[in-house]
């Protein structure tokens, strides 16, 4: 059976590449808009999906979303992606239900923190819970539980078994990432460095360094650009510009350069677990609450903040200390 991914990161993708057997040319890929352009250009026989989502107003976003995925529907009716239903399908977008049949497998892959907290400790405003509503009758005709609660389901690869949620441990499949990298070729570790633009010397003349790792927290409208900057801003203030580098999440478009011009900042939409896998020496990981954090070396000392640095994440996420004990207050 033929490997597809449909996914919505670059850290999924990640994962899909060590995950599975064969080169790039060997699997099928099924993209958003969303995904960086650079990577798109260099895998061939892409099968690329679009729709042009209007961010600022969430009444015309939520009207965008509805006509996609009635689009999407059609499409789907119509067999135009009949060749991508032949494979077992890797990621967790909406849409990935619709190119699950009896033949094939769907299997979630590792996203990020989300997939370690229950949908019940996540509030969820009436606005979202009625628009994912429409999208699943849309869809599904049936409502489609996320986070692989869904019957159709077949597996969910995660990588910190000490966390998972019990109501998903009889499909999680535990994913030692360094052993799956060690297990690549030569050849394939290139094509895989290639593909996310990673520069190794660059990579290895960063020794013992103090990173922080950011999170899209206003691009998720969870808080507004501002409330963000500033939460780092008082972040940065605590070790000094000149002792902080800067790795942004891959879906961010904060200019944090412009806003911290004394901050080191690695650019690109590189999933920061490949930094990790080719040995980037770190002194220390700083983050507000970012999944990235839970699989690090134990020597690799890590300042967790949580969502108490602002009501509103506290709100909507909880306390994370479930996750990682929070050990840094602003």
């Amino acid at each position: 059976m033929r490997k597809c991914f449909n996914g919505n990161t670059v850290y999924q993708l990640l994962i899909f590449l060590l995950l599975t057997d064969g080169r790039i040319k060997d699997k099928q890929f099924i993209f958003n808009d969303n995904f960086d352009e650079r990577i798109l250009k260099k895998i061939k026989n892409k099968k690329i999906i679009r729709v042009s989502i209007k961010r600022q107003f969430k009444l015309i976003m939520a009207i965008h979303m509805i006509l996609f995925f009635i689009k999407l529907k059609i499409s789907f009716i119509r067999g135009e992606f009949s060749e991508y239903q032949k494979s077992d399908i890797y990621g967790e977008s909406l849409y990935s239900p619709l190119l699950k049949n009896k033949f094939n497998k769907l299997y979630l892959l590792e996203d990020g923190i989300g997939n370690y907290i229950s949908p019940k400790n996540i509030k969820v405003s009436v606005y979202s819970k009625i628009k994912r509503k429409i999208i699943d009758l849309i869809l599904f005709r049936q409502s489609f539980e996320y986070g692989g609660r869904d019957k159709r389901v077949e597996k969910i690869y995660l990588t910190n078994e000490n966390i998972v949620p019990i109501d998903i441990k009889n499909k999680v499949e535990i994913l030692d990432l360094k052993e799956l990298w060690n297990k690549k070729t030569e050849e394939e570790k290139e094509e895989i460095l290639s593909l996310f633009d990673i520069d190794i010397k660059k990579i290895n003349n960063l020794n013992e360094i103090n990173i922080l790792i950011t999170q899209p927290l206003s691009e998720d409208r969870i808080i507004t650009e501002e409330e963000k900057i500033d939460i780092y801003r008082k972040v940065i203030s605590k070790y000094g510009e000149n002792n902080v580098v800067i790795k942004p999440h891959p879906r961010e478009e904060t200019d944090y350069q412009k806003i911290f011009p004394n901050v080191y900042l690695l650019e690109g939409n590189i999933p920061f677990e490949l930094l990790r896998l080719n040995n980037l020496k770190m002194k220390k990981m700083i983050t507000l609450f970012s999944s990235t954090v839970l699989n690090i070396e134990q020597k690799t000392e890590v300042d967790f903040y949580g969502t108490e640095v602002h009501p509103k994440l506290l709100e909507r996420f909880g306390s994370m200390d479930h996750i990682i004990k929070r050990n840094c207050y602003l």
